[in-house]
């Protein structure tokens, strides 16, 4: 199984160690694929908002430009950490990672990215609220003081100058609410 970043990346089997394998220059869609999608996301970006509804109609087309070259999108939703992305994972058994990450990388930039990128930049990092109140236990648990008004990470980092303390306290929070989902954690 590969994942799926909005930057491109692409991992074997859900490990968040070991190496990436990344679609070198090929362009793996043709010329109509990419026009089609990068129409598509243009559409829907046309009054210059990405809304939540433009971002999954984009995961529409990015599920549907894969599954043209036999590989499958796998959904677990909206990353509770910033509820501003999807955790997005590639499935092609019997496929070559270079194959899978190839396809997935130009489906993505044509079907994806550019309402991916707008969507983030518009929208208020809100942490899931089950996340947020491990996570405000955590911290208080290490004596870091909380206001109890933080929305998301960057409230938390801002309220705080232990930054590896606020973060190991939301992959703690992670680990306990979504095992067995590598649900990426950043700010």
């Amino acid at each position: 199984m590969l994942l799926l970043g909005l930057a491109g990346c692409a991992e074997p089997d859900r490990k968040v160690d070991g190496e990436v394998p990344t679609a070198q220059s090929q362009q793996y869609l043709s010329q109509h694929e990419r026009a089609e999608g990068l129409a598509a996301q243009q559409r829907l970006l046309a009054d210059r908002v990405a809304s939540r509804q433009d971002y999954e109609a984009s995961v529409d087309g990015l599920q549907r430009c894969l599954s043209t070259h036999g590989i499958s999108l796998v959904n677990e939703g909206w990353n509770p950490v910033d509820q501003t992305s999807m955790m997005l994972w590639y499935r092609a058994p019997g496929k070559p990672d270079e194959y899978v990450a190839g396809y997935g990388d130009d489906c993505q930039s044509a079907y994806l990215s550019a309402v991916a990128d707008e969507y983030r930049k518009s929208t208020e990092s809100i942490m899931a609220p089950e996340l947020m109140t491990l996570t405000r236990n955590c911290l208080t648990a290490k004596g870091i003081e909380v206001r109890g008004t933080e929305k998301g990470m960057p409230d938390l980092l801002a309220s705080s100058d232990r930054h590896e303390s606020v973060t190991t306290c939301v992959e703690s929070g992670v680990n306990k609410l979504y095992p067995g989902i590598p649900v990426p954690v950043g700010w």
